[in-house]
């Protein structure tokens, strides 16, 4: 019997639903296993502390509290998935379906009209001239950074703090926000 298997078990005797086989298979386990001996007196022990602890009862309107909290946050977070997925959306298609349609009906007029052929190169090689202008003033920007960076150590810590900024925004953003509890009420 693995360990797993065991575990598994102990957890089934603690629920009291363990079948006299398990039980014994357990027993057995257990008198060859030191490990999972330690583990079994510490299960049973902890299951003795909270069946003999008194249950107390949830405040008058915890439960819907609870609910009301719980779905909040996930609706926020749907809510701003859909605002970024449609601004995302709006990007791209400013950035990248306009431009290629008129690029394509450039194209398919110089297909109709072969003298649009050279209109159409034309614009080609403008386009791919702008683009190359704004890799180029990229390249030098992140050049520039990375040169005044390495004579102003400073930057790189101002660069890094932002950077965990960012990083812990991101993430909780991503989590809902933990309910506060003061004096037995949830807030």
């Amino acid at each position: 019997m693995t360990h797993e298997e065991a575990f598994t078990l102990m957890m089934d005797a603690l629920d009291r639903v363990l079948s006299g086989d398990d039980w014994a298979r357990l027993d057995a386990h257990l008198a060859l296993c030191a490990d999972c001996c330690a583990e079994w007196a510490a299960l049973r022990l902890v299951d003795c502390w909270l069946s003999e602890s008194p249950t107390v009862a949830a405040p008058v309107g915890f439960v819907q509290r609870v609910e009301a909290r719980l779905t909040a946050p996930a609706l926020r977070r749907n809510l701003g998935g859909l605002f970024v997925l449609g601004a995302g959306s709006v990007a791209v298609l400013l950035t990248v379906a306009i431009p290629a349609a008129v690029t394509l009906l450039g194209l398919w007029r110089a297909y109709a009209d072969p003298s649009g052929f050279a209109q159409a190169l034309g614009w080609l090689v403008q386009l791919i001239g702008v683009g190359g202008s704004l890799a180029g003033a990229i390249w030098t920007a992140a050049r520039l950074i990375l040169i005044e960076a390495s004579a102003h150590p400073v930057v790189w810590g101002w660069a890094v703090a932002a950077a965990l900024a960012v990083a812990i925004w991101a993430h909780l953003t991503r989590q809902p926000a933990p309910a506060m509890v003061f004096n037995g009420e949830l807030s």
